[in-house]
């Protein structure tokens, strides 16, 4: 195999390849769209193909999906900021209380998720996430020490890869006031 580094400049180059395997954080309005809409127009496989850009990194979309299908996840209930008030904080409060997870819809590597442990964080930390995102996603917290992430290539599945959270901290990401990361490890099957 013939692997080659590509930089955000050269879309125009991806008709020259087999395959595109992107190593960069993917979204929407992000040149790695682009990159996996180009390679996708072309008939090349692509890792992330741009459906699953798209729904895999607005967490609100995802959740809908998962709950339209029947499976299980914790309980969650997307926030509008402009509903966002003391009936709608007691309604959260009832339905999935404390602590509570929030998320903006396009949120990657535990950046945009934050965890509420009352009512005054509640609000603080809604405040801040609306500052970027309109709508935000409420999920009830549930312990887990580890997180999946799963690679399908032309609708097969490819690899799964288990995240284990950052030593004593609650994501796989432990995003420090200075400025450093320190993440957990990880194992892929």
């Amino acid at each position: 195999m013939d692997v080659e580094l590509i930089s955000k400049r050269d879309v125009r180059r991806v008709p020259e390849f087999d395959a595109l395997f992107i190593r960069s954080t993917t979204a929407i309005g992000h040149y790695t769209y682009e990159f996996a809409r180009k390679a996708e127009q072309e008939g090349i496989p692509v890792i992330d193909d741009p459906a699953s850009i798209l729904r895999c990194t607005n967490k609100v979309f995802m959740n809908e999906l998962l709950f339209s299908r029947g499976l299980s996840t914790p309980k969650a209930e997307p926030l509008d900021r402009l509903e966002f008030d003391d009936e709608r904080i007691a309604e959260l409060e009832e339905r999935l209380g404390y602590p509570i997870v929030l998320k903006i819809p396009d949120g990657s590597f535990s950046r945009g998720v934050l965890k509420a442990e009352d009512r005054r964080q509640l609000r603080e930390q809604a405040a801040v996430l609306f500052k970027s995102s309109r709508i935000i996603l409420a999920q009830e917290y549930m312990y887990t020490a580890f997180d999946w992430r799963v690679g399908v290539l032309a609708g097969k599945l490819l690899y799964v890869c288990q995240y284990k959270m950052s030593r004593a901290h609650w994501q796989i990401y432990r995003h420090n006031d200075d400025g450093t990361v320190k993440d957990g490890a990880y194992e892929t099957l």
